[in-house]
């Protein structure tokens, strides 16, 4: 791990160590820090830092050294220009989903393809011609890569998986790293192109980040350039890498703090321990069911389309499934006998009825996404339609919708459908959204909310088709 390093001898022998202060929220405090309200920090380790209104780093700068970050209108980094001997530019695109599929400097663009959570290969975009293929055995768990013409595989620490070394088919060591707690390099050596790193995840040389998926970190700050986009479900300190514990912890997806030991995604509290049933490295863990132990609880495959498989060994990541599969372990490890398959069939009733109405953890962001575009269009009945919406979609009243009603793309309803609570009347209406939406962008999602809140608000008032697609229009197009 960091500062252990092995000698030829086959000893360890001390190359560095570190020390950290924080403060109750966990804040760095030493390197000069300086904090603002809102867990910003403004002075560090020599940088000055200047933020947006939604807690975006937008400027980095040091002697010699300047960084401008830009972010699209939902939140996601758009492009960095970093000042140093000289300029470089790198832009960013990602799909409906939020993954990054594409990066471009002045002189390449590189699509990224993918499978699930994990990249799977770099395209060139010039020649359509593939640059890296990867096989990984798990979430941010590489095996090797294929890079021109030869294989490489890579060498994983077990403290937080990250690439150590990479070494050809005949053993020998082509590249290696050192890291320092949160991700500083303290040693190193290449001579094959490579960007997965600490904690195996990608590098970018051009901005000097990872890439978490959801956002992006800063080692040299030793904390994310932007807000945890789960506001404070995922901790005090929205800023915070891993609850300030780097070397047992790993945030894969920049929203889910995991135990990198037990495979528990952690809450963190105030004082650095994990809240009551999230796991981690505390005595929360304890309450867990037996059974759980060791397992990766949140990794949740699809049994059909509204259902979702938390029980134990089961290997497919979902982050939004993971609460409700640790309550039902605590619920099992309260009985005597445990759960049996009646109680477990039960329960997958309650987790396709509920658990956000059945959206994935991609399709919870672009929802989110919609909300927060109609929030600021500037079109008054539109904001507060989407308010509307958004109420419900926090009520649970926004769900799948297993056989969507067709009826035209433009007025929002092709993926989209409305339905009532029985005996209720009117006013308590339901938004079903159908998966195929989520295939479009945030507009077709702003439109589908729009159209079925407009049929909802307007019950009284003998809505129309030709009223809610009128207003849908004018909602999605502003």
């Amino acid at each position: 791990m960091d500062g252990v390093h092995c000698t030829s001898a086959h000893g360890e022998k001390v190359v560095a160590q570190s020390a950290f202060t924080y403060d109750t929220v966990g804040n760095r405090t030493d390197q000069s820090a300086v904090l603002v309200a809102g867990n910003r920090l403004t002075s560090f380790n020599g940088f000055t830092l200047a933020y947006d209104y939604d807690g975006n780093v937008t400027h980095k700068s040091a002697a010699g050294f300047s960084q401008y970050l830009y972010w699209n209108s939902i939140g996601q980094l758009d492009s960095v220009v970093t000042m140093k001997n000289d300029t470089t530019i790198v832009r960013f695109g990602y799909d409906s989903q939020g993954r990054r599929v594409r990066r471009s400097t002045a002189t390449r663009t590189v699509r990224f393809i993918y499978s699930g959570a994990n990249l799977v290969a770099e395209i060139d975009s010039a020649t359509n011609s593939t640059i890296r293929i990867y096989t990984f055995l798990g979430t941010d768990a590489p095996l090797s890569v294929d890079s021109g013409g030869r294989k490489y595989y890579y060498l994983r620490d077990a403290s937080a998986g990250h690439v150590v070394a990479l070494i050809d088919s005949a053993g020998n060591i082509k590249n290696h790293y050192r890291y320092a707690p949160y991700g500083a390099l303290e040693d190193s050596s290449e001579s094959v192109s490579n960007s997965l790193r600490y904690t195996s995840r990608e590098y970018d040389a051009e901005s000097q980040l990872y890439y978490y998926r959801s956002r992006y970190y800063d080692p040299s700050l030793s904390r994310f350039v932007s807000e945890d986009p789960i506001g404070l479900n995922g901790g005090i300190n929205t800023f915070a890498y891993a609850g300030g514990d780097p070397v047992n912890r790993v945030d894969p997806f920049g929203t889910s703090i995991k135990d990198y030991v037990n495979g528990f995604p952690c809450i963190p509290k105030t004082d650095g321990s994990c809240m009551a049933g999230s796991g981690g490295g505390g005595s929360s863990g304890d309450d867990l069911d037996p059974s759980f132990a060791g397992s990766e609880v949140d990794d949740c495959p699809k049994v059909d389309a509204n259902t979702w498989d938390c029980s134990p060994g089961a290997t497919t990541f979902n982050p939004f499934k993971t609460k409700i599969a640790i309550d039902w372990a605590i619920a099992c490890s309260g009985r005597a006998t445990g759960c049996n398959e009646v109680d477990w069939a039960t329960f997958q009733r309650y987790l396709a009825d509920s658990c956000m109405g059945g959206f994935d953890y991609s399709e919870c962001n672009g929802l989110e996404a919609a909300f927060a575009t109609l929030a600021t269009t500037s079109v008054p009945l539109c904001q507060e339609l989407g308010e509307n919406a958004h109420s419900r979609w926090q009520d649970g009243d926004v769900v799948h919708e297993d056989a969507p009603r067709l009826a035209t793309a433009e007025d929002g309803s092709l993926y989209g459908a409305l339905g009532w609570s029985t005996g209720l009347g009117f006013g308590i209406g339901t938004i079903h959204i159908a998966h195929q939406a989520f295939e479009g962008d945030v507009g077709l999602l702003m439109n589908i909310l729009v159209h079925e809140e407009t049929h909802i608000e307007s019950a009284f008032m003998l809505a129309t088709q030709s009223h809610a697609t009128s207003v849908g229009n004018a909602c999605g197009t502003d």
